[in-house]
């Protein structure tokens, strides 16, 4: 399996991939030992997120309300969809995201974050 996989302790191991149930390419996030469905992202997700991202925590660390709450601007997306996409991106190598004391960062300027973001998303892995 080429997924992009991360251990967490206690929790196994969580895959990132590629999916394309109905036509639609999602990013899925499984957990291959757990008894739950893949959590799926849509693009139009993605791309709000780092839109988000890029706009609240590209200069200095916030907490995940402020960055969910500018996320979720005009709709109301449950917070998981907002969740996976941190822990994808902290998954990365680089990390496009970090974590420093319960706040989240864009590793690098907006530019370098976005740039970052849109890589991750076409290398993720199919199937």
């Amino acid at each position: 399996d080429n997924s992009t996989k991360r251990r967490r302790s206690g929790r196994g191991i969580v895959y990132f991939r590629r999916k394309d149930p109905d036509g639609q390419i999602v990013l899925a996030e499984s957990r291959p030992h757990a008894q739950a469905r893949d959590f799926l992202i849509s693009h139009s997700d993605y791309t709000r997120a780092v839109k988000a991202v890029a706009k609240v925590a590209a200069n200095a660390p916030v907490k995940f309300p402020v960055l969910y709450e500018v996320f979720a601007e005009n709709n109301k997306p449950s917070e998981y969809v907002l969740r996976v996409l941190l822990r994808f991106w902290r998954s990365r190598n680089p990390p496009v995201v970090k974590r420093e004391r319960s706040c989240y960062k864009a590793a690098g300027s907006v530019t370098k974050f976005r740039a970052a973001a849109k890589q991750a998303w076409d290398e993720l892995p199919e199937n």
